[in-house]
């Protein structure tokens, strides 16, 4: 079975992690889409991964953990 809820315990810690994620692109994104679109984009991708983390699926394994959560952070960055 498939759970979801369970990252809300680690939100301030997955938080870290992403705004680490969205440092390390943000010159990658003001050069695509110019500096003020890329902390629109870094705002609008903070404000959504929120909101995502408790829709996180849980996985009883920890081989799918990293992807999930990656999978996550891109979601949150390109939606």
């Amino acid at each position: 079975m498939i759970e979801t809820g369970c990252y809300t315990k680690q939100q301030d810690k997955l938080v870290k992690k992403f705004k680490k994620t969205l440092k390390r692109y943000e010159p990658r994104l003001s050069a695509q889409y110019g500096e003020e679109f890329a902390k629109t984009i870094n705002v609008d991708a903070m404000a959504y991964y929120i909101e995502l983390i408790p829709r996180i699926p849980y996985y009883e394994t920890a081989l799918y953990r990293p992807i999930i959560l990656l999978n996550a952070q891109l979601i949150a960055i390109v939606g």
